[in-house]
């Protein structure tokens, strides 16, 4: 393999990259649907001996994809961001955050793409870029023209080469090739598109730089031409770093995994050529095929089939019937299907079960999740750290101090009422002096009883102006009267 990588020079793909593609364009191809499927043909459905092409794309025409995978991935993306992301930054660059990528989208929704990449392929790049501007330039010029740092999510596919070293006592990123397309206009209406290679590295001087190639061909021989080349800075200083973050379903890192889900995606695949011969079948035994068995024809005679008119045949052994499947019809190929269904299940795919009518205890709960709690813990810790690396050299660009930086993405993924045996055990605590208010205020909060915002003298305080105010006590009255002895005598009345 590296014998066919020889002299490829910006084209050049990392070993890892060429091993792991087959499975990311599966996965993809899986993901997108039973339309994705078909357009590979015999990739994913393989002819038949001597079958006629007709007759292939016919079968092909009436196969459809069972596909747990998008429902699995969906579910786990729904169950991650079920929750929202806690997000701090300083006012400034947290304002930003309303439209990350300077293209409308914020960061909300780029966290949700990213996860769903780490999930689908395992690996995703995070770009921090700031426009090239004047060295002279400063942050109060650089608002008054918007000119402001964004993110730029760069797919697996694209970051075909990489390469790690020890920078400044740290092992880190010293370059990167991510593979573009870019448009250049013929006219009005029509743009040509031309595959750039962005070069990201550290210069012999562990300089962050950044070169634009395009592969150029000229009497059959391709050479790299470099068509720009210039050396980002931060606050006026040149770079120390790659500011290109890798994002994995486990880890911040270029070394590359295998997708945590292509067991599911090849037994969606089985399922796909399994579902096509049972369809295949039931599309023939369904069509009425007649047979007739001891009849003799003369030329230019035929047999009638319907009504009003009989069927005569001078040999008594003579038969017609219909052709069909015998009593056990499909039941292997229905078994194998419902076998490859409860295969996908246990690979991860509980979501794809029915509800579960019968009351399960807190405990069966914990452990029939536990699989999808592992899966989402460690994507929910990953995708986190990588989006918080990436904002904090976000809020340098943008000038602000990135101390408190913080994204972190929601943990609690099934939502778990408090049950009354539970609220009445955390009451007798209380009033055994074992627990605090503020401890069942804070696992109700977070059992989703109160919303997350509500403090807890947010809550006494409601508690306080519900309450209703004590009766005043009537007035009490002296009466002051003249006795018939002449003396003044005080009476009260309630």
């Amino acid at each position: 393999m590296a014998q066919a990588q020889k002299n490829k020079g910006v084209r050049t793909q990392h070993p890892s990259y060429v091993e792991m593609l087959p499975f990311w364009t599966r996965m993809r191809d899986v993901y997108n649907g039973t339309q994705s499927l078909r357009d590979k043909t015999t990739e994913y459905l393989p002819a038949l001996t001597d079958e006629p092409p007709a007759a292939y794309q016919a079968r092909l025409n009436r196969t459809v994809l069972y596909n747990s995978l998008y429902r699995t991935i969906s579910g786990f993306i729904g169950m991650l961001m079920r929750v929202p992301a806690v997000v701090d930054a300083p006012p400034n660059t947290l304002a930003m955050f309303d439209d990350i990528t300077l293209t409308g989208i914020p960061l909300n929704v780029l966290a949700q793409e990213i996860s769903e990449e780490c999930l689908k392929v395992g690996r995703i790049g995070l770009l921090v870029n700031y426009p090239v501007t004047s060295d002279s330039m400063t942050i109060a010029d650089a608002t008054a023209l918007n000119i402001r740092p964004s993110l730029t999510t760069i797919k697996a596919e694209q970051i075909i080469n990489w390469k790690q070293r020890r920078i400044n006592n740290k092992y880190a990123l010293s370059m990167a090739t991510i593979k573009e397309e870019h448009n250049i206009p013929i006219d009005d209406f029509e743009d040509a598109v031309v595959t750039r290679y962005r070069v990201l590295d550290m210069d012999e001087n562990d300089i962050y730089r950044v070169r634009i190639f395009e592969v150029q061909e000229k009497n059959r021989q391709a050479t790299d031409v470099e068509l720009e080349r210039y050396y980002p800075t931060m606050n006026g200083k040149p770079m120390s770093y790659i500011p290109l973050f890798i994002i994995g379903p486990d880890n911040v890192d270029p070394e590359i995994d295998t997708p945590m889900m292509i067991d599911l995606a090849d037994l969606c695949v089985s399922h796909f050529q399994m579902y096509s011969d049972l369809a295949n079948g039931t599309h023939w035994s369904g069509i009425p095929t007649p047979v007739f068995a001891g009849f003799s024809l003369k030329e230019g005679e035929s047999i009638h089939l319907g009504m009003g008119k009989g069927l005569v045949s001078e040999n008594p052994a003579a038969k017609a019937t219909l052709l069909e499947v015998g009593t056990s019809g499909f039941a292997a190929l229905e078994n194998i299907l419902n076998r490859l269904e409860s295969q996908m299940i246990t690979l991860g795919s509980k979501l794809l079960e029915q509800h579960r009518v019968q009351a399960e205890s807190s405990t069966t709960a914990i452990i029939y999740r536990a699989g999808e709690n592992s899966i989402l813990s460690a994507l929910s810790i990953s995708v986190s750290i990588g989006i918080t690396i990436a904002l904090k050299t976000f809020a340098e660009w943008a000038g602000d101090d990135s101390e408190s930086v913080r994204f972190e993405l929601n943990k609690e993924f099934f939502k778990e009422p408090p049950t009354p045996e539970m609220i009445n055990a955390l009451i007798g605590s209380m009033q055994g002096g074992m627990i605090s208010k503020d401890a069942i205020f804070s696992y109700l909060q977070r059992s989703e009883f109160y919303p997350p915002h509500i403090s807890y003298s947010d809550e006494q305080s409601l508690i306080e102006a519900g309450m209703p105010k004590p009766i005043a006590p009537p007035a009490i009255v002296t009466k002051i009267q003249k006795m018939p002895d002449g003396s003044m005598q005080a009476t009260r009345n309630a």
